[in-house]
């Protein structure tokens, strides 16, 4: 819909809704002639009817006002407003003119006759400022009384008279076309200007709606990242497990073929061998976990401890390769309502970012500390590590997607980005304690309570 199009539709809508207080005053002025009716005798019968056309008028205008209001500006509703506004004005035109005609513009009341005629032209302009076919017929509404007054002037003081009458009306019409630019101009301004906020704001939500389908993107390549990540801890773990398996199936067969009958000497190896395929299962099985997409599930009631511990599943081995230290705090007895794989998601993005600051750090001690603490309601993951303290000029860039400090090709930018989302879409948290002495990151998650269960 063009702009102009746009404008037009807000015209009719306003013009709609202004008109059912109009007509309803309308209305009450038409019962009120309808008693009234100035006095008049000879022509009391047509007034009457005419006000019945009013009353005709004012409830088809009210009700299709309505539904103009309520299911929009239909052409054929528009037709119906515009054909009831002339019906209106033509109607209180041949009650006007009567009564003026039979007062012969004398007496009380053809004073009230007169005073109700300015009120509607008061009342009127502006309003009928809205549509210039409707500022018509509300000319045809003075013309006619003014012709009776016209007449009355010509007999009593001839050309003179009429010439007088003829200027003041000119004048009341150079007035009422210029209220009605003027009215027009800043009514269309205004609701140009509504279009065009009301675009900006559809634009807006465009844009709100593409940047969350950015950061659902954002996130699963996140996940795919931290998979492939983590595919280089897993090999080690696994490998390792395999050749723990192959080295005491091997002795076992060589051993069983020279000492039939002392099965119970091999029971150790049997031991090593069912802890090592253990091993590889729960690892394999986390991973399972972990790559499934696990949004459109409803969140969990989980343990912290299991979440914690399916996090070091992925990571604990690719630092014992690297001889960096893991120093575990004690782990609260709490649960959190979570989706289980995404905050072990976060807690794995923590310590392989702390693994790859610690990794460049010269000679200097190794090692990754996560320590926890209970504050009120919440509680505080700390993932602190060994490497350089991260500088203040990279602070305010660190949870911007795609920000990273690694080399090209070693990092996304996307872990610390997406663990935020994560954190935040869990009612939790996900800062920088820069008042620690070493780079140490918050992750801070609600708890519930045993009596909240």
């Amino acid at each position: 819909m063009t702009r102009e199009k746009s404008i037009q539709e807000l015209l009719k809508k306003e013009i709609a809704s202004k008109s059912i207080p109009a007509a309803v005053v309308f209305a009450v002025f038409a019962i009120v002639v309808y008693f009234y009716h100035f006095h008049i005798v000879k022509f009391v019968i047509p007034v009457q009817i005419a006000t019945f056309g009013v009353l005709l008028a004012s409830a088809l205008r009210i009700f299709v006002a309505k539904a103009m209001t309520m299911n929009g500006a239909k052409k054929y509703y528009w037709s119906i407003i515009r054909s009831t506004v002339w019906l209106n004005m033509i109607s209180w035109s041949v009650i006007f003119s009567l009564s003026a005609y039979e007062l012969q513009t004398t007496g009380v009341d053809y004073c009230v006759l007169v005073t109700v005629l300015t009120c509607f032209v008061s009342a009127s302009i502006v309003t009928l400022s809205y549509d210039k076919w409707l500022f018509i017929p509300f000319q045809v509404l003075l013309i006619f009384p003014l012709i009776i007054v016209a007449l009355e002037q010509w007999g009593r003081e001839g050309i003179h008279g009429l010439l007088v009458l003829a200027f003041v009306f000119f004048c009341c019409f150079l007035y009422q076309l210029k209220q009605f630019k003027e009215f027009r101009f800043q009514l269309l301004s205004r609701l140009g200007y509504q279009v065009d906020l009301e675009e900006s704001l559809n634009t807006l939500q465009l844009s709100k709606t593409e940047l969350i389908d950015q950061t659902v993107n954002l996130i699963q390549i996140s996940k795919a990242s931290a998979l492939a990540e983590m595919a280089g801890g897993l090999s080690h773990e696994v490998n390792n497990s395999l050749q723990i398996i192959l080295g005491s199936i091997q002795q076992l067969d060589r051993n069983l073929r020279n000492d039939l009958g002392k099965e119970h000497a091999y029971e150790s190896r049997i031991k090593n061998i069912r802890d090592a395929i253990t091993k590889i299962k729960t690892v394999v099985e986390g991973l399972r976990h972990f790559s499934q997409q696990m949004d459109l599930a409803p969140k969990e009631l989980c343990s912290i401890s299991d979440i914690v511990s399916r996090s070091l599943n992925f990571s604990q081995e690719i630092l014992r390769a690297h001889s960096i230290e893991l120093v575990m705090g004690s782990v609260p007895s709490v649960k959190v309502i979570c989706h289980p794989t995404q905050l072990t998601q976060v807690i794995y993005n923590l310590i392989k970012n702390a693994f790859d600051a610690v990794l460049i750090n010269g000679d200097e001690p190794k090692w990754i500390k996560i320590d926890f603490v209970i504050q009120g309601e919440k509680l505080n993951i700390y993932i602190i590590n060994s490497g350089k303290k991260i500088t203040q000029d990279v602070v305010s860039k660190i949870f911007q997607p795609f920000f990273t400090t690694k080399e090209v090709g070693r990092g996304s930018g996307l872990s610390l980005s997406s663990s935020l989302g994560i954190a935040r879409e869990h009612h939790g948290d996900l800062f920088l304690d820069t008042a620690q002495k070493h780079t140490s990151f918050v992750f801070s998650l609600p708890i519930v309570r045993e009596n909240q269960l």
